[in-house]
């Protein structure tokens, strides 16, 4: 990307506004030709439904199973620990 004034480039970010109340930060954007827009955090939901509707519930049953993995070996070793 080569951004220019008659060519900016979007920056688009979300969560919390610390990144567009930061003065250096915009001073820096627009020095190099560049716009932000900040999303707010429940907005990712409408902008990525294919994250939250699929990979959210994967995500979510993969910790739960290395949880109980981890928990399963954790009592092994010291049920061998013990006896």
């Amino acid at each position: 990307m080569k951004p220019s004034a008659d060519d900016p480039v979007l920056l688009i970010v979300h969560g919390p506004y610390l990144h567009t109340k930061n003065v250096d930060i915009i001073d820096k954007v627009r020095e190099h030709n560049f716009a932000i827009v900040n999303l707010s955090a429940h907005s990712m939901r409408k902008i990525l439904p294919l994250d939250f509707g699929y990979m959210t519930p994967i995500k979510t049953y993969y910790a739960q199973d290395i949880e109980t993995r981890i928990g399963d070996s954790a009592d092994s070793a010291l049920t061998t620990f013990v006896v």
